[in-house]
């Protein structure tokens, strides 16, 4: 800082022990360009009410990759990061805003078929441009079911086991 005290940040992050372990990394790597970051897990309610205050400056959050390529807009158009009776409406919980990405954004909420396609490839170019998100984990899960007693199982790499599929589907196996 200009009056020669050091640059600091809190960092939210959830109090999980896979973010609160991925958080501890972050410290160390901006100690050594000489920014301090003070860790600060929060309850998943703590956590989600902080972000949708947008009452953060970091924030370590994950987000799954996108089976519904709609989801982009709701997590990256501007309009859904607009501040409303103190909470911001959308998971655009940073408020970005561009008026490129969210031209592109508008565009492929109403696309179908390959202009869909050219536009969600647009999209994650902006992104990508405009708004990097740097991976610090990916997470090593494991989720575990059996198909001798209930079958109807329908994992899929968003949900895991419980997706909507595997609930509106699974029953007991007939014998």
């Amino acid at each position: 800082m200009p009056d020669g005290s050091p640059l600091s940040f809190r960092l939210i992050c959830g109090s999980d022990k896979t973010s609160v372990e991925a958080a501890a990394l972050i410290p160390h790597y901006f100690s050594q360009v000489g920014i301090k970051v003070t860790i600060e897990p929060l309850s998943p309610d703590a956590f989600d009410l902080t972000l949708k205050q947008a009452q953060f400056s970091l924030a370590l959050q994950s987000m799954a990759a996108f089976m519904a390529v709609d989801m982009y807009f709701y997590y990256f158009h501007s309009s859904r990061g607009v501040i409303k009776d103190g909470q911001v409406v959308g998971f655009n919980r940073g408020g970005f805003s561009d008026p490129e990405l969210d031209e592109a954004l508008t565009g492929l909420l109403m696309a179908q078929g390959e202009a869909k396609k050219a536009l969600c490839h647009r999209v994650q170019a902006l992104i990508a441009q405009k708004l990097p998100r740097i991976p610090l984990y990916l997470p090593d899960n494991l989720e575990v079911y059996r198909d001798d007693h209930l079958v109807g199982w329908a994992p899929n790499p968003q949900d895991g086991v419980l997706s909507d599929e595997t609930l509106f589907n699974l029953h007991k196996r007939e014998s």
